[in-house]
C-alpha cells in the first residue's frame, strides 16, 4: 500500500484516513460491549473502551509505518491482547482487568496518552521518510 499511497501530498490526511479507518473498525466490532457500558452508566468503563478503541489502530499503525509490513502488529497485538484477556494486568488497554479502582481511573488516561504518542511516532516518521525521499 505504501506504494500506491506514498504518492499522496498530505501525508497528515493520508495517516489520519488510515487510523480513521482502523478506529472504525475497532469501534463496530466492540460496539456491543460499549453498548452494554453506556447502558450500565459506567463512565470509567466508557472511558476505558475510548482508550482501547485508540489504542489498537495506533498500535497497528505504528507498528505498521516502522515495520513496513503487518507482521509485527500480529507478532505484538496477538500475546498483547492473551495477556487481558487472561486476567494478567501487563498493559490492560481495554480496561478489561479494573480490579482496582485506583488503577481504573489511571488506565483509560495512560491508554490514550500511550495511543498520542504512538501517532506522533507515526506522523514523524512520515515526515522524516519524505524528508529524506527528496
Amino acid at each position: 500500500m505504501e506504494g500506491i499511497l506514498g504518492a499522496y501530498p498530505a501525508v497528515r490526511r493520508r495517516v489520519a484516513a488510515e487510523w480513521g479507518a482502523g478506529f472504525a473498525l475497532t469501534a463496530v466490532v466492540g460496539a456491543g460491549p460499549l453498548v452494554r457500558l453506556v447502558m450500565a452508566a459506567e463512565w470509567t468503563g466508557v472511558a476505558a473502551w475510548v482508550g482501547g478503541a485508540m489504542f489498537i489502530p495506533s498500535l497497528a499503525l505504528a507498528l505498521g509505518i516502522l515495520s513496513r509490513t503487518h507482521r509485527l502488529f500480529q507478532a505484538i497485538y496477538l500475546p498483547l491482547w492473551y495477556t487481558v484477556a487472561n486476567g494478567l494486568p501487563v498493559f490492560d488497554y481495554m480496561g478489561a482487568l479494573r480490579a482496582s479502582r485506583d488503577m481504573a481511573d489511571i488506565q483509560p488516561v495512560m491508554t490514550v496518552l500511550v495511543s498520542a504518542a504512538l501517532l506522533v511516532m507515526v506522523f514523524m516518521t512520515n515526515v522524516l521518510r519524505r524528508f529524506s525521499r527528496d
